[in-house]
């Protein structure tokens, strides 16, 4: 199991990213979070307080927005005893060529509509 701490500022985001080998359990130590899960199943989004615990399945993309006026402080816990293997949706997506990026979600049984945009 690895540990680690989570600080997000007011009005911050830590971006949708899915773990590939571990579940990931937290603890909400301070502030208000808007949380989202998107599993194979379903889309899910909460609200998450002080003193509440939330839970992410391996390889379902989440993120966790802080819509409160203080610091957001969350407890994570990985259930693995091996590095836990990451890939944010912004490295994972805008890295890639746009047939790969559309073959990838298709694995999705729901339908999405992406549109790349980019600056140069």
């Amino acid at each position: 199991m690895s540990v680690a701490t989570l600080r997000i500022k007011p009005g911050g985001l830590r971006v949708p990213h899915w773990h590939f080998n571990a579940n990931e359990h937290g603890y909400v130590l301070q502030g208000t979070a808007w949380i989202g899960v998107v599993t194979n199943e379903n889309v899910t989004t909460f609200k998450a307080s002080e003193g509440q615990v939330v839970f992410f399945p391996r390889n379902a993309v989440h993120w966790i927005k802080n819509f409160g006026a203080e610091d957001l402080v969350i407890l994570l816990f990985f259930g693995s005893h091996e590095e836990v293997k990451t890939l944010d949706v912004d490295d994972a997506f805008f890295g890639m060529p746009e047939d790969i990026v559309a073959q990838a979600l298709q694995v999705w049984s729901w339908k999405v509509n992406l549109v790349l945009v980019r600056s140069f």
